[in-house]
């Protein structure tokens, strides 16, 4: 069984990489946007 501590850390481990992951995919939309238009 995985103490709590462990368990919090792994969850916050997750989530920033969720974020990084939402952060690179609307960086790249909005790059690809902004090559449209130029």
């Amino acid at each position: 069984m995985m103490s709590r501590a462990n368990a919090s850390k792994l969850y916050l481990l997750t989530t920033e990489v969720k974020n990084q992951r939402k952060i690179s995919i609307s960086r790249l939309i909005y790059f690809h946007r902004f090559k449209a238009i130029a």
